[in-house]
């Protein structure tokens, strides 16, 4: 009884050593590893962190996640917050090579941990998901629904 378990090992060593590669090599698989711009926390220019999102079946999906990371911060301390703490983002629309982003209107807060102005935060915003989302022609970012800047713009 002993000999034939013994004969089957190192069969069955091999096997459960070959499936926990294919199982490590399919998760490995699952996830994207996209960089996310941060400001510097003097406010003089930003850096990169390497940041793995889920990879999802709809583009909408993974750039939605992209984009709360985004809002979540860096996990490095010299690095600054994008937008202001409890800043969400409301809707997300892609069509085509556009998308549309509508964010809360926390995202005009002023928090003294924010060290970049307002239009450089659009902008940092918009340059991650072009660099991370290449097909991405243009990006749209509203506040309440409203295009920040416009003449009508207002802050009710």
């Amino acid at each position: 009884m002993l000999k034939k378990i013994l004969r089957f090992l190192p069969v069955s060593i091999i096997g459960i050593t070959f499936l926990l590669a294919v199982i490590l090599i399919n998760l490995e698989n699952a996830r994207l590893k996209q960089v996310l711009l941060f400001p510097l926390d003097n406010g003089n220019g930003v850096n990169a962190e390497l940041r793995m999102i889920k990879k999802y079946k709809t583009k909408e999906v993974r750039i939605a996640h992209t984009v709360k990371e985004m809002l979540l911060g860096p996990a490095i301390l010299e690095l600054d917050r994008i937008v202001p703490l409890g800043t969400k983002l409301q809707s997300l629309i892609l069509n085509d090579q556009t998308l549309f982003l509508d964010f809360s209107k926390d995202f005009f807060q002023m928090d003294s941990g924010l060290s970049f102005p307002f239009s450089d935060r659009i902008d940092l915003i918009k340059r991650n998901l072009k660099f991370n989302y290449p097909f991405l022609k243009e990006v749209v970012i509203t506040i309440n629904g409203q295009l920040p800047g416009s003449p009508y713009y207002s802050l009710d």
